[in-house]
């Protein structure tokens, strides 16, 4: 059996696996669907020892720090792409590259970890006092999470965007001041709205 097929046999598994999983999980949440509390259950307090089991301070809780996130993240993914793509002498932007997929890389865990043993600490010494577990040690964990993924999108944009000035301006006007103008950092529009919809996606798929 060749390599393609057998691929194609473990893709189909995979899907039927998804396909599986969301099932099981439509049959347990059934009873809760038809009873009409749904989205009585999105928007209650969690008391659970009153019996009242709602999600909306997480939900809450969720969207600002994913909001947080995406603004501290978003200037850094920026500027560093840009610095990447238009400023950086080959060498050093192949060493930038590198670094940023490598830090794409890295197990979510692992910024847990990081958080946990150095983040927090210093946030309950140096900055916000308390146990240091709170909506600015989120926010900033997450923003270094985004950040990556943010920066390869916005190099990629930047790149084709260069080129393409560099191959149908004249020769005298191909100089890499031109190319690092304002329009070449705001031009390529549908990278900078994929890169920050990956980083607007990335904190709510995060365990």
């Amino acid at each position: 059996m060749s390599i393609s097929a057998h691929i194609c046999r473990l893709a189909a598994f995979g899907s039927g696996l998804t396909v599986a999983v969301f099932m099981m999980m439509l049959v347990l949440g059934w009873p809760l669907l038809s009873s009409g509390q749904f989205f009585s259950l999105l928007f209650q307090q969690w008391l659970p020892g009153q019996g009242i089991y709602g999600i909306y301070p997480m939900l809450l809780g969720s969207i600002a720090i994913a909001l947080l996130a995406m603004c501290l993240s978003l200037p850094i993914s920026l500027g560093t792409a840009f610095v990447a793509a238009t400023l950086a002498s080959r060498p050093w932007r192949k060493c930038i590259v590198t670094a940023v997929r490598f830090m794409a890389g890295i197990p979510t865990v692992i910024y847990g970890f990081v958080a946990v043993f150095l983040l927090v600490p210093f946030m309950r010494e140096q900055l916000t006092g308390g146990s240091g577990m709170n909506l600015l040690t989120a926010g900033a964990v997450l923003a270094l999470l985004i950040a990556p993924t943010m920066i390869v999108f916005f190099v990629s944009g930047l790149s084709r965007w260069r080129r393409a000035i560099a191959s149908r301006s004249m020769p005298w006007a191909a100089a890499r001041s031109r190319n690092c103008s304002t329009s070449n950092c705001l031009r390529p529009g549908r990278r900078w709205s994929q890169g920050s919809s990956w980083g607007w996606g990335e904190p709510w798929a995060t365990p």
